[in-house]
C-alpha cells in the first residue's frame, strides 16, 4: 500500500493498535500482487467513544486512491478472528476494484470522442441532464436542442416500442428523420461532425 493511517484515538490502545496492524497485513495479503495497491491509502478510524466498552468500539477502515472510497467497520472481536478477517478483506478488496474498473467505464464513456459506447438510454439520460442543468440555471425551459448525428443515431436504437409511428419515419429517412423534430419540448437540429457536443439553448 501507498500508505497506512491509524487515528490517534486507536494508537493510544495498545491491544486495539495491535489488532489493526494485523488486519492491514491481512489486507495485504489479499490485495496480492497488483500494482493497483500501491496508489491505496488505508485509513484506520475509531468511529466509537473512546471510552464505550470493549465489545461496542467500532472501527472504520476506508480505502482511498483512484477509485470511490470504500469502508468498511468492524468490532475488535472480528480484528481478533484472522481467518474472519481474510474473507472480510478479499471483499472489501473486491468491492474496490469493481467500483474502480466501473469508474473507469464511466469516464471512458465520457471521454470518447466518437461516443462509441452510446446506447439510446444513455443518449436520452445525457439529453435530460442537458436540459435539466440549463433549466436550473437559465431558470427557463430550452426549445432547442442541437443533437450531434451520433446521438441521432444511438436514439435509434431505442426502436419502435419507444419511438411508435415516429419509427416509420426513421425507416424512411434515417438521421434526417430527427431534423425538426421536437423532443421533449426541444426542436431538434441536427449536428454534423464527431466533435459536436450536445448543447440546449
Amino acid at each position: 500500500m501507498k500508505l497506512v493511517i491509524i487515528d490517534k484515538m486507536i494508537q493510544v490502545k495498545t491491544h486495539l493498535l495491535g489488532l489493526v496492524r494485523q488486519a492491514t497485513e491481512v489486507l495485504d495479503v489479499e490485495m496480492g500482487e497488483s500494482r493497483l495497491k500501491d496508489k491505496v491509502v488505508a485509513v484506520w478510524g475509531l468511529e466509537s467513544s473512546p471510552s464505550d466498552s470493549w465489545p461496542d468500539l467500532s472501527i472504520s477502515l476506508t480505502l482511498l486512491g483512484d477509485g470511490q472510497p470504500i469502508v468498511e467497520k468492524f468490532t475488535p472481536d472480528e480484528l481478533e478472528d484472522r481467518s474472519y478477517l481474510h474473507g472480510r478483506m478479499l471483499k472489501l478488496w473486491g468491492d474496490y476494484l469493481q467500483n474502480l474498473s466501473h469508474q473507469q467505464l464511466q469516464e471512458m464513456r465520457a471521454n470518447s470522442s466518437s461516443d462509441r459506447f452510446l446506447e439510446g438510454s444513455d443518449a436520452m439520460e445525457r439529453i435530460i441532464d442537458t436540459m435539466t442543468e440549463y433549466s436550473e440555471s437559465k431558470g427557463r425551459e430550452p426549445v432547442l436542442l442541437k443533437l450531434p448525428v451520433r446521438y441521432a443515431a444511438a436514439l435509434m436504437k431505442l426502436g419502435p416500442k419507444y419511438w411508435g409511428d415516429f419509427y416509420q419515419g426513421i425507416q424512411q429517412s434515417g438521421l434526417r428523420a430527427f431534423e425538426g423534430q421536437t423532443l421533449l419540448g426541444m426542436k431538434v437540429e441536427l449536428v454534423p461532425g464527431a466533435d459536436a457536443t450536445l448543447e440546449v439553448a
